[in-house]
């Protein structure tokens, strides 16, 4: 099928993005890398009057290391922040979880700030953001917002984006040195659409967040004593007391 017709903007900064979706009206939605929303038209599940493409916003594509802190703009695409040193070097759950988004053309045209301001609930990157506590970094007609990922996730597909408002990028903590992280996902077969997602993070705190259980990822409580001593058999036991407490 083809998409229902549809007006084009094509912003160059994220201001301009914001003051476009403002004139387009209510209708209107970013296209960012498409791998979702495209497909979506396609079929004309979606419908949007407008879409302002914000692929030449150059001042939306970036990874900086910022004190304790990874900053990702929301239009880089997966596969270069996957490969981005900073990212393998302080937030190694994120490069594992983005290796696991898809094959690597969907990785070189799907963008970070696509998959979670999409808020599938099996999406890697959700996952990921609920269990390290990032913070997304909204832009709207009144200005700049922040919104912690407990939060920004609300139901399935759905998010705590406001009408008119564009995500503008994703902070994650960096990891300390003694950090461990570590990320799995289970499916009917290699390549295919995640059933269950897990991320584990200990660092200051043992850090366990799933996707599958819930229309949205969810934080699973642990017991973690400071300076205890883990291994995998204990952190699996961990993560099944957890499990089965969700159930």
């Amino acid at each position: 099928m083809k998409p229902a017709p549809f007006s084009y903007f094509r912003a160059r900064s994220a201001s301009e993005a914001v003051a476009l979706l403002a004139a387009a009206g209510e209708d209107a939605r970013f296209l960012a890398g498409g791998q979702s929303l495209v497909p979506m038209m396609n079929f004309r599940i979606a419908r949007p009057a407008a879409l302002v493409d914000l692929n030449g916003c150059a001042d939306l594509s970036y990874v900086i290391l910022e004190k304790n802190r990874i900053r990702i703009g929301a239009m880089t695409r997966q596969l270069v922040a996957e490969n981005d040193p900073l990212v393998r070097g302080h937030c190694p759950l994120l490069a594992q979880a983005l290796a696991h988004a898809g094959p690597a053309t969907v990785r070189n045209r799907a963008t970070v700030g696509g998959s979670l301001a999409n808020g599938y609930p099996l999406a890697q990157l959700p996952c990921v953001a609920v269990c390290l506590d990032a913070e997304m970094v909204l832009e709207g007609p009144q200005g700049v917002r922040t919104v912690p990922a407990s939060r920004f996730f609300v139901s399935a597909m759905v998010t705590d984006i406001r009408p008119g408002e564009l995500l503008r990028e994703a902070v994650f903590p960096a990891s300390g040195p003694r950090a461990r992280q570590a990320f799995r996902e289970s499916g009917n077969h290699a390549g295919g659409a995640a059933q269950a997602v897990v991320c584990v993070s200990k660092d200051a705190d043992l850090r366990i967040a799933a996707a599958g259980l819930q229309d949205l990822p969810v934080r699973i409580p642990a017991d973690f004593k400071a300076g205890g001593s883990y291994n995998e058999a204990l952190v699996a036991a961990l993560l099944e007391d957890a499990l089965r407490a969700c159930r």
